[in-house]
């Protein structure tokens, strides 16, 4: 017989009142279940925005920035954006756009977990599935890599579509597989290639509105933490803004980055006739490149704050025509 211990008790007795305090947050703990697949977009949208905003949306007159990523998330399905979310197959699409050199090499890929083969592999490598968030293995030391316990990882990320969890529908269709890349490290603190204490590479993602950038999230901190993980928003003159959105603030002003104007440049070719995209950039010792392209950020469904600028960024998404009213 399956007895509970005291951690495990404990564990359900927070979550029982949690969900009974907030009932609908209990539909997101069923939607990371994978158990609200049959519920339409629509509807499911109008349930994640009340359970994550407190307030239901309106999607067929958006006019805040997080109701227009559900309008988009319904009604714009271009097919290009399928390959501009496949981290492995964005590739050659970006290549083509803004050229290699902003590309981070792969160093190979496989259909199937069990497949993975490092042993061709530099000391150093990242592996990563290429359709989800949050499928990522750094390995800074192959001697002790655990290769089994990577297979396992993989196969649980290979097995889920997630465009079910908050309905974006650029990745519904994507074919995962898990892909090696080159291990990137950058000058300064953040350099730090322990296991335990790698804090990754800060990026700079660039808020694109019909292919003009006009907004940057400059994101740093530990990766790991996301109480020591901040986002500062800046506007494209390198000029701190009063924004939150995810991580909060740190309030501190740095220089801009040298290449401040490459990435403009480089986000503008990348959003070009998308209504909102997200261009996410970093730097690895002074070279340029891109990490995605993300179309909702948070999946959507993170304000802004102040609340005032919801409206505000939500008043620069240019929501294109449905084919039913040309």
């Amino acid at each position: 017989m399956f007895k509970l211990g005291l951690k495990e008790i404990v564990y359900m007795e927070s979550k029982i009142k949690k969900y009974l305090s907030d009932p609908w947050m209990a539909y997101c703990a069923f939607t990371s279940k994978g158990l609200t697949k049959w519920v339409s977009d629509r509807t499911h949208l109008r349930l994640m925005h009340r359970a994550k905003l407190g307030m239901w949306p309106s999607i067929d007159s958006p006019v805040t920035f997080t109701e227009k990523m559900q309008w988009l998330k319904l009604n714009d399905h271009n097919p290009a954006y399928t390959t501009m979310v496949d981290k492995y197959r964005a590739k050659d699409l970006i290549a083509s756009r803004v050229g290699s050199e902003h590309v981070v090499k792969t160093l190979g890929a496989w259909n199937s977990a069990d497949d993975i083969d490092v042993s061709g592999l530099p000391e150093k490598f990242v592996l990563k599935t290429n359709h989800d968030c949050g499928g990522v293995l750094i390995c800074t030391d192959k001697g002790h890599f655990d290769l089994n316990s990577a297979k396992d990882f993989f196969r649980g990320h290979l097995k889920q579509n997630y465009f079910y969890g908050c309905r974006e529908w650029p990745y519904k269709n994507v074919k995962p597989v898990v892909f090696a890349e080159e291990f990137l490290e950058s000058e300064g603190d953040n350099a730090r290639d322990e296991d335990d204490n790698w804090e990754g590479i800060d990026e700079f993602d660039f808020f694109c509105f019909d292919g003009e950038p006009r907004l940057i999230s400059y994101c740093h901190g530990d990766k790991n933490d996301s109480e020591k993980r901040y986002n500062d928003f800046y506007d494209t003159e390198w000029n701190l803004l009063p924004l939150a959105m995810g991580y909060a603030s740190s309030e501190e002003t740095i220089p801009a980055p040298e290449q401040l104007s490459e990435m403009l440049e480089l986000s503008r070719k990348l959003s070009d006739g998308v209504p909102f995209l997200r261009v996410d950039l970093f730097i690895c010792k002074g070279r340029v490149l891109v990490g995605e392209l993300t179309f909702y950020p948070w999946g959507g469904f993170t304000p802004f704050s102040p609340a005032e600028a919801e409206r505000t960024l939500g008043q620069m998404v240019s929501l294109p025509q449905r084919e039913n009213e040309e």
